[in-house]
């Protein structure tokens, strides 16, 4: 099951009056506003607005926000922040990025004791384990965030709970268990306006009939996803569509009507650069062509799975590495400056020794002398000793 949602409320708070404005409007006001938390939120609200349909545009606000919320030391926005930049990560299929920002989220939501933000992150997080298949994780961060939910004393957002673990289920080979949970979750969402979750729990019930069978009552699903997803419109949630058409296609052996659904699939993730898309579409294509006897192209599309499927890892994989290398020298250099200091102290303290020591030997009549030297001396370590940590510190930057 490849239709997982990511939810994103703003229950705790007032919703901004911009968040109904066209991107065109709230552009305008970003020129004016001044570098408080409006502009933050602002910011956060462009970010939404781009994920589906410009990634670029979607990183470069919200990590304007995020700076201009650590700025401000306004939690609150960091918590948002992150947590959409998990959402983006995570349509681009950089899953290692989006699950370090998602916890980033999720230590916030703390600090600030906020339970709907919790649960959010929780969610997410299933997601993310969710499509590399820990199922088990997956299912314990969704129970997760609906026991945050219901301790918040309201349901609004549980259909997306719903609908994440209908997928846990549908993966487990439970579909009856799914469906329940699918149809639970349409209702909400119809009921709170969610045209999005509608149009991915409509898709998620098609592919369930699929793998029960009941093939008429997949296309409807199908169809009735993919009229909404248009007038969302929601490309990525279209290619879904498509791909889940192609994939029942296939499996009923209509075998034209099934390239015809993975080619326009293949061009909707194409145009969005949805990777994880394009790589599970090329599975299909080789499927495809296997049925068909093409073993050319079956092999060839087989190939181009591996290709992005190589891709994919490769770019989590460098960016694990990175990470640690960067948490190991960030560790080693904080080591050093410890020994340094440790040092130091050290020093400083077997020089006032010595001083005390000179100045019992010396005897009352220096008094005077010693005292003044000893004022003089400790001045002149403990200014060298802060132009060392200034250094050190800076060396640190």
């Amino acid at each position: 099951m490849r239709c997982i949602l990511f939810i994103l409320l703003f229950s705790c708070g007032p919703v901004p009056v911009f968040s109904r404005d066209g991107i065109d409007s709230l552009l305008n006001r970003l020129q004016t506003m001044r570098q408080d938390t409006n502009r933050v939120n602002l910011l956060g609200e462009l970010c939404w607005r781009y994920r589906i349909s410009n990634a670029a545009k979607a990183y470069e606000y919200v990590y304007q926000s995020i700076d201009l919320a650590t700025k401000l030391n306004y939690d609150r926005g960091l918590a948002r922040g992150y947590n959409k930049l998990g959402i983006v990560h995570y349509r681009k299929g950089n899953y290692v990025e989006a699950a370090a920002a998602l916890l980033r989220a999720l230590t916030y939501w703390e600090k600030l004791g906020d339970k709907d933000g919790m649960s959010q992150s929780y969610c997410n997080l299933g997601n993310v384990v969710s499509d590399q298949h820990n199922l088990e994780k997956a299912l314990e961060y969704y129970m997760k965030a609906v026991q945050l939910l219901a301790e918040t004393g309201h349901d609004t957002g549980l259909s997306t709970y719903y609908i994440n673990i209908g997928v846990i289920y549908v993966e487990a080979g439970k579909y009856e268990l799914a469906r329940d949970f699918f149809v639970d979750a349409l209702k909400l969402a119809r009921r709170d306006g969610m045209k999005g979750e509608e149009g991915m729990l409509l898709n998620n019930l098609g592919e369930t009939m699929q793998y029960m069978n009941r093939f008429d009552e997949a296309h409807a699903y199908y169809r009735q996803a993919l009229a909404i997803n248009e007038e969302i419109p929601d490309k990525s949630e279209m290619a879904n569509c498509y791909m889940n058409m192609g994939s029942t296609y296939i499996k009923q052996q209509q075998f034209a009507a099934a390239g015809i659904c993975l080619q326009k699939a293949e061009v909707l993730a194409r145009e969005v650069d949805y990777k994880s898309g394009v790589r599970d579409i090329y599975e299909l294509m080789s499927v495809l062509n296997e049925k068909l006897g093409q073993h050319k192209a079956a092999l060839e599309y087989h190939r181009k799975y591996s290709a992005v499927s190589d891709s994919l890892f490769m770019e989590e994989s460098s960016i694990r590495v990175g990470e640690l290398d960067a948490q190991y020298q960030g560790e080693r250099s904080e080591r050093e400056t410890q020994r340094k200091q440790h040092e130091l102290e050290k020093q400083l303290a077997e020089d006032k020794q010595r001083e005390v020591y000179i100045y019992v030997a010396s005897g009352g009549g220096l008094l005077l002398s010693c005292l003044v030297f000893f004022i003089l001396r400790a001045g002149r370590f403990r200014k060298q000793y802060k132009l060392l940590l200034a250094e050190q510190k800076k060396s640190g930057e």
